[in-house]
C-alpha cells in the first residue's frame, strides 16, 4: 500500500506486465488478454476508484502499444477488484 501512497501504482503495474510478457513476440502479444488488480487492494479493505482503474488501464495500454504496435488494440485489459465509486 505504500506504493499507492507514493504513487507508483502505475509504474509498478507496467513493470509487472513487462515482466509478464517476457520475450513474447510482437504476433503473440496480441492474442494475451491482461487482467490486473493492484496489490495494494488484495485483502487490504482498500479499494480503487474509477480513475484508479482508469489510469492504470490507459498506462497498460500504452506499455501494449510500445510493445505491440497496432496489433495492441485487440487486447481486452480487464480490472479484476472493487471499485467504490469516485
Amino acid at each position: 500500500m505504500r506504493k499507492r501512497q507514493r504513487g507508483e501504482t502505475t509504474a509498478v503495474v507496467v513493470a509487472q506486465l513487462r515482466a509478464g510478457l517476457g520475450d513474447i513476440e510482437q504476433a503473440q502479444v496480441a492474442g494475451c488478454l491482461v487482467a490486473y488488480e493492484p496489490v495494494w487492494a488484495i485483502g487490504t479493505g482498500q479499494t480503487a476508484t474509477p480513475e484508479d482503474a482508469s489510469a492504470v488501464h490507459s498506462a497498460i495500454r500504452m506499455e501494449l502499444r510500445s510493445i505491440a504496435g497496432d496489433r495492441s488494440e485487440a487486447i481486452h485489459i480487464l480490472y479484476g477488484g472493487s471499485v467504490n465509486r469516485g
